[in-house]
């Protein structure tokens, strides 16, 4: 059977073991089982090469937010690679950003109260430290968890 070396480095890829690996196939099916089709995802931000040639590569995301949108579920903000050209990224970003920080207590509890409401979700690295009256961790595999994100994280904005 003759194969692409694309396709073989993706599947080796995927045998990988998971914080090495393209996405979280355990956290993956997790987010297919109990969150909306409408949930809000925001991920950490991270530059993984997934396929390397000799001439090029792509490095763009990394497993969390591969893992999201695999399950088909929104994203804060995807990484640029994969985000709508038509739409500015940078306040998307900004708004990932504040996010993650708000639930890992990098930052102010800043998020949209409307998002926390509507059902937003962080999908980080199982070895993530949360604050607690921020986010409650829902769901954890080997190498990630997820969290969702309570009041204590958003402020009222108008």
């Amino acid at each position: 059977m003759a194969t692409r070396p694309f396709d073989r480095a993706l599947r080796d890829r995927s045998l990988l073991p998971a914080e090495s690996a393209i996405m979280d196939v355990v956290a993956y099916r997790w987010i297919l089982a109990n969150t909306r089709p409408d949930a809000l995802f925001a991920t950490p931000d991270r530059d993984w090469t997934l396929f390397r040639t000799d001439e090029d590569g792509v490095t763009h995301g990394g497993p969390e937010a591969f893992t999201v949108m695999a399950a088909g579920r929104a994203l804060v903000a995807a990484p640029r690679a994969f985000s709508n050209p038509f739409t500015r990224w940078e306040p998307r970003d900004a708004q990932r950003r504040r996010v993650v920080e708000a639930v890992t207590g990098e930052g102010p509890a800043v998020v949209p109260c409307a998002d926390v409401e509507a059902g937003l979700w962080a999908l980080l690295r199982a070895d993530s430290e949360i604050v607690p009256d921020r986010a409650r961790t829902v769901f954890r595999s080997d190498a990630h968890a997820v969290h969702r994100v309570l009041p204590g994280a958003c402020r009222e904005t108008r």
